[in-house]
């Protein structure tokens, strides 16, 4: 999104030479009057003053779904192994009555 500003299509010099001039981007930005927020009721949601993109959704949800669902799965069975290396390691330290801890 900030390619538009790169570009210098975000900016123009047309009323002040020399300095840049801010314009409203459709679906990026929009200076909203007063006048607009009250009639929105104060809502300050983005979508609501520069409109929302005309993106196409093409993915495929059940095979998005299935990819994400093997990866957590891979991820719980990681964690369980995890979790048992730790608590062998917890159950090798033994702390002594003076203070000191050893290892087992």
């Amino acid at each position: 999104m900030i390619q538009p500003f790169i570009n210098g299509e975000g900016k123009s010099n047309g009323k002040n030479e020399g300095h840049d001039v801010y314009n409203d981007m459709q679906v990026f930005c929009k200076s909203a009057t007063l006048e607009e927020v009250k009639a929105l009721n104060y809502a300050l949601t983005s979508g609501m003053y520069v409109g929302l993109g005309e993106e196409v959704d093409d993915f495929n949800f059940a095979e998005r779904f299935t990819v994400l669902k093997t990866e957590a799965e891979k991820q719980i069975a990681e964690e369980d192994a995890l979790n048992e290396r730790i608590m062998i390691n917890l159950s090798r330290i033994m702390i002594s009555t003076e203070g000191k801890s050893k290892a087992r």
